[in-house]
């Protein structure tokens, strides 16, 4: 997944080195299944498979595939797995960006992107392709599911109760730590020219994901582009929205929402979350005047951090 993972759990140390073997042995596992670096993963092959058709997929897969489309149906296609063609054509993986592609190459490689695309079974364990040109890239959900499958393993291969798991940034916590009533996770400045905490926030048996702008972006000729795009519009977004947190039961939720409430701004942001049961959000905008604005809903309860 091109990032680090973290392990810390309540347990025996002699059973440290057995966990560590199962855990990577999965990580592994989920990657020939969902990276897009690999060039032998399912996910590869599928992009690179230029016909229609019924496609075998594993159980991971078609619940991935379940969660993102539901995503995009309640955004109303503000998530898309189906940009992978978008994400290529604007370069974020490149080291140097000295021009950004115009807006007809924009709209020709959009035209075949699109989750109306993809008929899912997930009974069947298969994914149909109606546009053969249709690719995928699930890196907004893949850490957070990642996240899931790792503490499914922990519980009921090892019977941990008490464990933090976290990919690339992303968290699941369950019970608490040693002398502790609950893990305290950190929230980055959305800012990466500054470094310290915007605020802290306990976690119960709950996740944690973090979306922001700053984590990845580039800029030509003073203008700012970020890694996160608009599937509507097939373009970086452009709103004060520099950075979304969401809490919930599922990781890999927490994670989708967190990019999705990111193009979607603020106000439909919240009422995004409200489709989700026990799921909480703080957005963060930067404003002209380089400060920043909080907004959280009722459930999601954090500790300031020195002056915003």
């Amino acid at each position: 997944m091109g990032t680090t993972y973290s392990i810390k759990y309540l347990g025996r140390s002699s059973q440290s080195e057995e966990v560590k073997t199962h855990i990577e042995q999965a990580l592994l596992q989920f990657d020939l299944e969902m990276s897009n670096w690999n060039p032998d993963s399912w996910v590869s092959l599928f992009n690179s498979a230029h016909h229609s058709g019924a496609f075998e997929i594993s159980k991971n897969v078609a619940e991935i595939l379940a969660l993102a489309l539901d995503l995009n149906q309640k955004s109303r296609g503000a998530f898309d797995i189906s940009i992978s063609p978008l994400i290529d054509l604007w370069g974020f993986y490149r080291r140097k960006h000295e021009s950004i592609p115009s807006q007809e190459m924009v709209d020709k490689v959009k035209a075949d992107t699109g989750c109306q695309y993809l008929e899912l079974d997930v009974e069947k364990l298969s994914l149909s392709k109606t546009n053969s040109k249709l690719q995928l890239n699930c890196s907004a959900l893949a850490k957070g599911f990642g996240v899931d499958l790792m503490a499914k393993l922990l519980e009921e291969k090892f019977q941990r109760q008490n464990y933090m798991v976290e990919i690339g940034g992303e968290v699941r916590c369950k019970g608490k730590p040693l002398n502790r009533d609950g893990w305290k996770l950190g929230l980055r400045m959305p800012n990466a020219e500054q470094s310290g905490l915007f605020g802290i926030v306990e976690i119960k048996n709950q996740s944690l994901a973090t979306s922001g702008d700053y984590q990845n972006f580039f800029e030509v000729n003073g203008k700012r582009y970020s890694h996160i795009l608009n599937p509507q519009t097939g373009r970086p977004i452009e709103h004060k929205v520099c950075s979304v947190s969401i809490i919930s039961t599922s990781c890999a939720l927490a994670d989708g929402l967190a990019t999705a409430c990111t193009v979607l701004g603020v106000e439909e942001g919240m009422k995004l979350i409200q489709h989700y049961p026990n799921t909480h959000a703080l957005i963060i905008e930067r404003l002209d005047n380089g400060q920043l604005k909080s907004t959280a809903s009722p459930g999601f309860k954090y500790e300031t951090q020195g002056e915003h």
